[in-house]
């Protein structure tokens, strides 16, 4: 198992990743020799099938009266971090938005995801990780900001939203990916951001209203 010294001098994180870069085990060991957690991702509360940056609700409660369980509990939300679904991009270069939304072999896209409306200038070419993050509720682009400051990433653009589509098109057929950049604001007086939806055989790019998000959409968070 990889192991990685934790923010308590002396704790200890090991962990296990599949294949498919999931997580599979891992166990959490406490300096103090007081109490230690190991088993498997879905034994403690997080699903070994999606990836995960986040603690759950339950272990909060129950660390609030217990100093040891507190501690576990800050170990469970760096593992969290540690773990999860990877996706190296690289943005960047001549392209303009019309180009890349044609590289995207999308079979639907919103009118107004163009040039015009997002223009992209040439820069150098960067390399950039987003991250799918996974908050396993209801919840707002801005929970997913506040997520996102937690596990050290940054808000998307909308340029590495329409790369990632280019490059990753099957990663939307499974769950919806929320792009929550800096909103355009519609005339219409809507606040919109990208969408990327998906099927088995339907994969589209819209620009959606901002508002709640449903338990099973993922959020993109980025890497520099």
């Amino acid at each position: 198992m990889r192991k990685d010294k934790s923010v308590f001098e002396n704790d200890l994180i090991s962990y296990a990743i599949g294949p498919d870069g999931r997580n599979k085990a891992f166990s959490i060991q406490l300096g103090t020799g007081n109490r230690s957690s190991a088993g498997t991702a879905q034994s403690l509360g997080f699903s070994a099938t999606r990836p995960i940056c986040k603690q759950e609700k339950t272990t909060m409660r129950q660390s609030e009266s217990d100093p040891v369980a507190a501690k576990m509990a800050e170990l469970i939300r760096e593992v969290g971090c540690l773990i999860t679904t990877d996706f190296t991009l690289q943005v960047g270069g001549s392209r303009a938005m019309d180009e890349l939304v044609q590289a995207g072999h999308y079979d639907g896209v919103h009118s107004f995801i163009n040039q015009e409306k997002f223009p992209l200038e040439p820069r150098a070419p960067v390399e950039v990780v987003i991250q799918l993050i996974d908050l396993g509720r209801i919840a707002s682009s801005e929970e997913a900001l506040e997520e996102f400051t937690r596990c050290g990433l940054r808000r998307p653009t909308c340029e590495e939203a329409v790369y990632f589509g280019a490059r990753y098109p099957d990663a939307q057929r499974h769950r919806p990916i929320v792009w929550p950049h800096e909103p355009y604001q519609h005339a219409d007086g809507t606040s919109r951001v990208f969408v990327h939806f998906g099927g088995t055989g339907y994969r589209s790019l819209d620009l959606y209203i901002d508002s709640s998000w449903g338990a099973y959409c993922l959020f993109a968070g980025v890497r520099d």
